[in-house]
């Protein structure tokens, strides 16, 4: 017993930390009127309260447990989320040479079977649920400001998606980066870190792991990638590599799931 009970039975406390565990039977013994209470120790927003940035969120399953998703925006009834932790560990393109996301096949298995489309995963209303987004996929380009070396990633054609990877500047923006520092190696670029590296850093099984953006990196053969410590790198890992793993983000219509 536990969460699972307060939240709709849609948190096992299998997915909770002992001290949640221990925390939420207490609350139960107080009985339902807990249950906002409950949704405070996990740190899970309740159904009945409205979203907002930085709120987890329960919507889907992934193998067989609750899916929890970070919101990072909400605004005209919609909601941008990602999962809170990675998925698996997965290839950014499975053939080898230059790729980018609307060609990548990680964007196609993300958008069909394999995840929005597979019935362990969404329901028919939790699918109906989630917006069909216009993804720009712009170039990025800075200089170090140590090496005066110039970055560049190429953008592809605008992609719409169901579900998709953040974008270097999505990472930026709603993770807000704590200014610059440099890699102390002898590439000498430039990398964002966060406060505190709890928003940026995403788990599989409480381990830290990499886990994929967008744009490409250094070459169109690689994907930039969070770090497992909570960096950006611009360099990226090559896309056939199966070391970074996936963290899905969608948008979601609050309308539909939460009435707004």
């Amino acid at each position: 017993m536990g969460l699972f009970d307060f939240l709709k039975k849609k948190v096992s406390p299998e997915e909770l930390k002992d001290g949640d565990v221990m925390q939420a039977e207490s609350l139960q013994e107080r009985g339902a009127d807990a249950t906002k209470d409950a949704a405070a120790v996990a740190g899970i927003q309740p159904a009945d309260t409205p979203l907002q940035p930085g709120s987890r969120y329960v919507f889907g399953q992934w193998n067989g447990r609750s899916l929890v998703w970070r919101v990072l925006k909400v605004a005209d009834g919609q909601a941008l989320m990602v999962t809170q932790d990675c998925l698996e560990v997965k290839p950014y393109h499975y053939r080898v040479g230059e790729t980018s996301w609307s060609e990548c096949t990680l964007r196609g298995e993300l958008n069909g079977d394999y995840f929005y489309r597979n019935p362990k995963v969404f329901s028919a209303k939790d699918r109906s649920a989630v917006m069909l987004t216009t993804n720009e996929n712009r170039s990025v380009s800075f200089q170090n400001k140590r090496t005066f070396e110039e970055f560049y990633s190429k953008g592809c054609d605008p992609t719409e998606d169901r579900v998709f990877l953040l974008s270097i500047g999505e990472v930026i923006d709603y993770f807000k980066v704590d200014g610059e520092s440099e890699f102390p190696d002898s590439m000498g670029y430039v990398a964002f870190k966060f406060p505190s590296g709890r928003d940026a850093i995403a788990n599989i099984d409480g381990r830290p792991k990499p886990w994929w953006l967008r744009q490409p990196g250094r070459n169109r053969s690689t994907a930039t990638v969070v770090t497992a410590d909570g960096m950006i790198n611009f360099n990226g890992f090559t896309a056939t590599q199966c070391v970074p793993a996936v963290r899905p983000a969608l948008w979601l219509n609050l309308k539909i799931v939460v009435g707004g």
